[in-house]
């Protein structure tokens, strides 16, 4: 019986030692575990994708402004381009033999209107009665450029009041058969109007306004 007890209570300290080992293991490895536990967002790797992920964002946006910005300078250089095509068509009109008045006139309104949407200062020869220029031209031998490049009646050694007479000079019948005779036109009514612009004095007070 002694022999039977022995053995039993070796048993049970066998099963004993088993028990408190795995129990001391499994404690370890549980501490192991949640010492060496860290938050995803903490991690080097997840860090390292987040940046990546900010770079890339920042990249996409580099990148549809370089697009926006590439189409807004197409926009600006196709109607700039425009632009310099109908300046080119004016100053053909104008130079050019024929009764043309209304593709003149027609000129005008499409570039001014370009230009006041673009914000773009306008010419002296869009801007300015048909008349006018063509007085310039004819009575003072004045090319194109030279008129677009005049900032005042100054620039002619006239004052106001010179100025004024100017204007009604090149709004007079005679010189309008002038201009019908510079043209090459056959003159049937001299008294037409070529134009119908601004009014004579809203045109006076516009040029020499600049100067006050």
């Amino acid at each position: 019986m002694k022999t039977y007890a022995h053995a039993a209570l070796a048993v049970f300290l066998i099963v004993l030692g088993v028990k408190t080992y795995s129990l001391k293991v499994s404690r370890s490895l549980q501490s192991q575990i949640t010492q060496s536990t860290v938050s995803p967002l903490e991690s080097v790797e997840v860090a390292e994708v987040l940046s990546k992920l900010e770079d890339v964002g920042e990249i996409n946006v580099e990148r549809n402004l370089a697009n926006l910005s590439e189409t807004e300078e197409e926009d600006i250089s196709i109607k700039l381009n425009q632009l310099d095509q109908l300046a080119l068509e004016l100053e053909h009109a104008y130079l050019e033999s024929g009764d043309n008045f209304e593709v003149i006139s027609h000129l005008k309104r499409k570039i001014l209107s370009l230009k006041e949407k673009e914000e773009i200062d306008s010419r002296n020869v869009e801007e300015w009665e048909i008349e006018l220029v063509y007085f310039l031209i004819i009575e003072e031998q004045m090319t194109l450029e030279e008129i677009n490049l005049m900032s005042s009646p100054r620039d002619l050694n006239l004052n106001e009041n010179e100025w004024r007479t100017l204007i009604t000079q090149s709004q007079s019948p005679t010189f309008k058969k002038r201009i019908m005779e510079y043209k090459d036109i056959e003159i049937n009514n001299p008294l037409d109007t070529l134009t119908t612009g601004i009014e004579q004095e809203e045109l006076i007070e516009e040029i020499w306004g600049e100067e006050e």
